[in-house]
């Protein structure tokens, strides 16, 4: 039989398509009419004959099942098509669900991951702050407006500021005015340019100057942009106060020279300018220059406020500080005064001296008093080269001539390059006659002058013809063999371009030059007494430190001595009262030391008490203090020990002092060991504790160890102390 598939009963009454439900039911009914026609053929004729209306039903029932079936066909297309886009969306919405889920993981990983970054960093940055907070050199962080952000201890340190957090640099640091040097530098480090060495001086809140150097760089953004600014500064104070100090010293010697040496003054208003020059160097009210005669001191120039010390005045002999000055024969610097006397062809002429009116001790350096001295000296050398001048001029005033009386020598040359006149300076400063000097021709390429070094000049550059080929006047060129200053000046017609003539004049400068050279052999002395002092110090230094070592070693023994005992004793007391921690001491006694020296003689015993400093440092920890405490005593500091272990220690040097290769016969010692407990407050209380230990062992026959604590202490006393 064939098998027929199984339809379920609601789904054939109740169809989900209208279509479909008609197909079955047109089906159903021409399976219906052909059963009844098949059972009628069975029945009867054998034949089955339809009549036109059955014959009409039928096929209008076939018709019918047809069309349904077409339309179930249809129908089942479009519930296909419906099915397939339902399973489509389906598809679509789980792979939407599935993506979704995935960036749902993908930001919880990126949490969990920005979570550890931000921890990172965290940690980064608590790092960088402990770095930066401990740099050295002082640090500030600002942002673009300039306003202080971050900084570190050594900024705030350098500039005496408790919390700059918002205030800009120039406010924290006295306004915007008050340094411009950095005002500039930060705005041009807001502006994108590094800035480094910016150096600038400002006075703090607490009146004290400063000299900061200062680099600032600018800070930014990932998109390059300024963000703020970077600053690190420096204190330089120092530095800047040992340069001024040499400065200060090489523009005292400078000042001295330049006016010493400079023209068109006179010697009167050069001794002014100096006594000026010394009152504000060492801050005196008067300066003088006094000159000694007859016994008495006449005041030659003076600088006082209101003319106190007026010119002319005279002082007795002993009732001015020159004489002291005078007696000692060098440049003192008693209270207030400070002066030097001035020679002249090695005799005393005077002195120069300044003065204020309160005491003020110890204010004068060595390079003050060096001043001073080339001050007297240029003075004296002034007094000689004026004396000598005098002398000349008026033995040339008998001449009655101007050309004879002048101080230094002339030559007139003429266009041609013939030397017309000369005056006998001339001839006494070249060292030549007038008819020498007459036939020279500067103008003639064989002739040659020379510099001072003794090379020629070049030729056409010599004054005298540099001023007739150029009609330029030429200054203080130095020339000859010896020391000679020539001035040249072209001489012109009213009307002329072309001078027709030239005339120079020139003077011998040799003591001038023998000043400068001295003054630089004086300065060459400073540095080598300088450096000589410095060598002296640091050998100082090391004697000092010698004798320290000593004060606190024994001489025998080579241990620390009594007086290095009670430092250290100090100390551990100290650090053991305030940590709470344990603290010993042992007191060590050589036994019948008194008959081992009266048996073999005191140098015995002195290498007895050496063998047994020697046994103690071997036996004793590194941590331990031995020192020697007097006569046979000797005593060991143990910190961080309780009695337990005072009490090991000392056993086993004593055993050690037993067991030793004695030369003469075996040594013993006693050994007295006492604790720090609560109730001692000072170093005697512990010292007294072991003492009393030592004479417990002493007395109980000896060779043997004794704590304090067995002497009869408290029970809670022994408890704290072990």
């Amino acid at each position: 039989m064939r098998a027929f598939p199984s339809i379920s009963f609601p789904s054939i009454l109740f169809p989900s398509n209208p279509s479909a439900f008609a197909s079955l039911l047109s089906a159903a009914l021409l399976l219906g009419l052909l059963g009844s026609s098949l059972r009628a053929a069975r029945a009867g004729a054998g034949s089955v004959t339809l009549t036109p209306l059955a014959a009409w039903e039928l096929g209008l029932l076939l018709a019918g099942a047809l069309a349904g079936a077409a339309m179930s066909a249809h129908a089942a297309r479009r519930h296909a098509a419906e099915n397939r886009r339902l399973q489509a969306e389906i598809a679509r919405r789980t792979r939407i669900e599935g993506e979704r889920a995935a960036q749902q993981r993908e930001m919880e990983e990126g949490a969990q991951s920005l979570t550890q970054t931000n921890a990172l960093l965290a940690e980064a940055s608590g790092r960088f702050q402990e770095l930066f907070q401990g740099l050295p050199v002082a640090c500030v962080c600002c942002d673009i407006e300039g306003r202080i952000m971050e900084w570190n201890r050594a900024w705030m340190r350098l500039h005496g500021l408790a919390n700059p957090l918002g205030g800009t640099v120039g406010e924290m640091l006295g306004g915007p005015a008050g340094v411009p040097a950095l005002a500039e530098a930060m705005q041009a480090a807001l502006g994108g340019e590094a800035r480094e060495g910016v150096e600038w001086t400002y006075q703090r809140t607490d009146g004290t100057r400063v000299h900061i150097y200062s680099s600032l760089l600018p800070l930014r953004g990932a998109d390059g942009a300024v963000t703020g600014v970077l600053g690190a500064d420096m204190d330089l104070s120092a530095q800047q106060e040992a340069e001024d100090a040499l400065r200060g010293s090489e523009e005292r010697l400078h000042a001295l020279y330049n006016t010493t040496s400079q023209q068109g003054l006179s010697f009167e208003e050069k001794t002014e300018a100096l006594l000026e020059m010394g009152c504000a160097q060492f801050g005196l009210e008067v300066g003088v220059l006094a000159r000694i005669h007859e016994e008495q001191y006449q005041v030659i120039q003076a600088q006082s406020p209101r003319d106190v010390v007026a010119r002319g005045a005279l002082f007795p002999d002993g009732e001015a500080y020159c004489a002291e000055a005078l007696a000692q024969a060098d440049v003192p610097g008693p209270e207030a005064y400070i002066g030097a006397p001035i020679r002249v062809d090695g005799a005393v002429w005077g002195m120069l001296c300044f003065a204020g009116a309160r005491a003020q001790m110890g204010m004068f350096t060595s390079g003050d008093r060096e001043l001073v001295r080339l001050m007297a000296q240029w003075i004296g050398g002034e007094i000689a080269r004026r004396q000598a001048e005098e002398a000349v001029q008026a033995s040339e005033a008998r001449f009655r001539t101007a050309i004879a009386s002048m101080s230094e020598g002339l030559i007139l040359m003429d266009a041609g390059g013939v030397i017309r006149i000369c005056n006998e300076s001339a001839e006494r400063t070249l060292g030549v006659t007038r008819s020498q000097i007459e036939a020279w021709r500067p103008l003639n390429p064989e002739y040659v002058a020379r510099r001072e070094d003794g090379t020629p000049f070049p030729q056409g550059s010599y004054p005298l013809v540099v001023s007739l080929r150029h009609g330029q006047p030429q200054r203080n060129v130095v020339a000859g063999l010896l020391w000679v200053s020539i001035n040249s000046t072209p001489l012109f017609r009213p009307g002329e371009a072309t001078p027709y003539g030239a005339v120079a004049t020139f003077a011998d400068i040799t003591e001038r030059r023998r000043q400068e050279d001295l003054i630089a052999e004086q300065m060459v002395q400073i540095k080598e007494h300088a450096a000589t002092l410095e060598v002296q110090k640091r050998e100082l230094e090391v004697v000092n430190t010698e004798l320290e070592t000593l004060a606190l070693r024994d001489g025998l023994t080579g241990l620390r001595n009594r007086r290095a005992f009670g430092q250290r004793m100090t100390l551990e007391m100290n650090r053991a009262t305030r940590y709470g921690t344990p603290l010993s001491l042992l007191l060590l006694d050589v036994d019948h030391f008194k008959g081992y020296n009266d048996t073999f003689g005191h140098v015995a015993g002195d290498e007895v008490l050496r063998m047994l400093s020697q046994v103690l440092q071997v036996q004793g920890r590194e941590t331990d203090f031995v020192a020697r405490y007097g006569g046979e005593e000797f005593v060991l500091i143990l910190p961080h020990t309780g009695s337990e272990g005072a009490q090991t220690l000392a056993e086993r040097l004593r055993l050690a002092v037993s067991l030793a290769a004695w030369p003469a016969r075996p040594v013993t010692a006693s050994i007295g060991a006492a604790t720090l407990l609560p109730d001692m407050s000072a170093e005697d209380d512990l010292v007294s504790a072991a003492d009393r230990a030592l004479y417990a062992a002493k007395t109980t026959g000896r060779n043997r160890v004794i704590h304090a604590l067995s002497l009869g202490a408290a029970p809670a006393a022994c408890a704290a102390a072990a």
